[in-house]
């Protein structure tokens, strides 16, 4: 039955992006898809009040939460393996092949993926994997709360609501710029492997473990702690927004009006190195953000949790050690890809996430 759940909704959303509203984007492997990601995710959502209006059964979320993510997993090894086969029998360009997923040895290239960006019945997978992502997460997140409201007559716990809405709200962004996701680490830099389809398709149940624990406990907090948390979660999400904006208009465009109060370092290779605004700040000031949102989802929860029930916190500490690698990793590949004019960069904006501290 949970498998099933998440099969359908899978084919949903490959069914909703063939809807012909919303601008073409092309992708690196020259493969035009349509953003109508957001669209997708409203549509979804719009079908929630006829849902309770029908008086449907959506207690599945809650009793088989678990059984769906073992669904997504298995699914995720289905993708992948489509994705292989795909690459083994209808080979795509050669700049859509990941070197890292072409070595010769079957479980390494399963893992990584042999291409970029497989595309499967004219649907982009890596794309579709990360709406999978994003308006599960939404998904997730609605239909607990409201089958809680239901269940309990009506009655609302602010702690619940707000940590949905936090994540919710996320999705919705997520989705409103998904043409900045094909400027992101994962796009750009990552095979569609089971590495990759795994990891997507699982993430919608990793913050959703703290609705379904806030959920479960019925914590409270005092009006100020909640004004504080949610504060916390709009100083990230401005400041990762804002950076990431930046971060990406430039990359698709330097020379845009946009970007002609942006200061800029010229490099060797002819590229610019973008060296103001938020990134004048800091170097990776969309990681700080991330973090920010992330550990603001958990805060609501930790009253109760306390150090005993570990598990809500895996998310946010898992992130902040990722993104604190990853600021290494970047370092280190701009300073070979851009030479001196990172080094100049570097020493102009010498922190990476806290001026002044890292």
């Amino acid at each position: 039955q949970a498998f099933l759940a998440v099969l359908i909704f899978s084919l949903t959303l490959g069914l909703l992006s063939k809807i012909p509203l919303g601008s073409k984007v092309k992708t690196a492997t020259g493969n035009e898809v349509r953003m109508n990601g957001f669209l997708s995710l409203i549509t979804i959502l719009a079908l929630m009040p006829v849902v309770v209006y029908k008086k449907i059964d959506i207690s599945l979320v809650q009793s088989k939460f678990f059984y769906l993510m073992i669904s997504a997993f298995i699914l995720a090894f289905v993708k992948a393996t489509i994705a292989r086969l795909s690459a083994r029998f209808m080979p795509g360009r050669k700049y859509n092949v990941n070197p890292k997923g072409n070595t010769g040895n079957w479980i390494v290239d399963f893992f990584h993926g042999r291409e970029f960006n497989p595309q499967v019945m004219g649907l982009d997978m890596k794309l579709q994997t990360f709406r999978f992502s994003m308006i599960g997460l939404a998904l997730l997140n609605v239909a607990m709360v409201v089958d809680d409201v239901v269940k309990h007559g009506g009655k609302v716990n602010p702690l619940v609501v707000m940590g949905s809405a936090f994540q919710v709200l996320y999705a919705l962004d997520a989705m409103f710029f998904e043409e900045y996701f094909f400027f992101s680490h994962d796009a750009m830099n990552s095979g569609f492997g089971y590495s990759l389809a795994s990891s997507y398709h699982t993430f919608p149940f990793l913050p959703t473990l703290i609705t379904r624990y806030l959920i479960s406990r019925g914590p409270t907090l005092p009006w100020y702690n909640l004004v504080a948390i949610a504060v916390m979660n709009a100083l990230g999400y401005i400041i990762f927004r804002a950076s990431e904006t930046q971060r990406c208009e430039f990359a698709k465009d330097p020379n845009s009006a946009a970007m002609k109060n942006l200061e800029t370092l010229p490099t060797a290779g002819g590229r610019k190195v973008l060296i103001s605004g938020w990134w004048g700040l800091l170097r990776h000031p969309n990681y700080l953000g991330e973090i920010l949102i992330q550990w603001s989802w958990v805060l609501p929860a930790v009253k109760v949790a306390g150090r005993v029930d570990l598990l809500i916190y895996y998310l946010p500490i898992f992130t902040t050690l990722v993104l604190l690698m990853r600021c290494r990793q970047m370092n280190a590949k701009n300073r070979k890809k851009y030479g001196n004019a990172w080094q100049s960069y570097c020493e102009r904006v010498p922190s990476n996430l806290i001026p002044k501290v890292y």
